[in-house]
């Protein structure tokens, strides 16, 4: 990886780990075990054993339709927590899902679904999240609720985000064109951090693993293939 690349990731990487270890806790206390990454042949994920039962929850998906736990069953999902307007990690991680999906159905492995569960509800609406999701293919799922649920959600999930205040642009030394802008600058500056890693929920609509980041296309795919080889 290169250092650059590196420099990206660092953080996701630390909160990545965070939220392994959050549910590694969760495992300890419940009783379950975990396979590590390397374990069992599973090199690039950790891997729940038993997998994880979900919290019910009620969200809306990009369509406006609601989606619940239930929504879960019947297909493998990997599920990212972020926003549409992420700088950073979320663009490349959705290039991923992009890829990775095309993987998956020259395998016929269909019955896959790629979400992004915003943490960013008061700006991400279904129109936003749909614009943002299709954009990379037109069957991955977004989804968005009361912030309330989502924090559980994640919580649930072991999924690490906050928000803080971004450092602010001294005006002093803008030029007369960014001074129209002023406006918009006095609007509280925001940066949403969250958790890089991609969870994998089983069609029972369990929690089955985990991949920290960078998450690279083979690595979902050959996991993957490896737990529900194609037919």
């Amino acid at each position: 990886m290169s250092s650059q690349k590196f420099k990206l990731y660092f953080p996701f990487i630390i909160i990545g780990f965070i939220g392994v270890m959050l549910v590694l806790t969760m495992k300890l206390f419940t009783g379950g075990d975990t396979q590590q990454a390397g374990g069992d042949g599973f090199q690039h994920a950790t891997v729940l054993s038993p997998p994880k039962s979900i919290m019910p929850f009620l969200l809306t998906d990009h369509n406006g339709n609601k989606f619940t736990e239930r929504s879960l069953e019947g297909k493998w999902s990997f599920l990212f927590i972020g926003y549409t307007s992420c700088p950073d990690i979320c663009p490349p991680t959705f290039t991923t899902f992009k890829f990775a999906a095309q993987q998956f159905e020259r395998l016929g492995m269909k019955d896959v679904n790629f979400i992004l569960l915003t943490v960013d509800p008061e700006t991400d609406t279904p129109d936003k999240l749909s614009k943002f999701v299709t954009a990379f293919n037109k069957d991955f799922i977004g989804l968005t609720g009361p912030m309330d649920n989502i924090t559980d959600l994640t919580k649930d999930l072991g999924l690490f985000h906050m928000k803080t205040p971004m450092e602010q642009m001294d005006h002093s030394k803008m030029d007369h064109s960014q001074h129209e802008n002023m406006a918009d600058m006095k609007k509280p500056m925001i940066e949403i951090k969250h958790a890089g890693s991609v969870l994998l929920i089983s069609p029972k609509g369990e929690l089955y693993a985990s991949f920290s980041p960078p998450i690279e296309v083979d690595h979902l795919v050959q996991t993957l293939v490896r737990i529900a080889p194609p037919k």
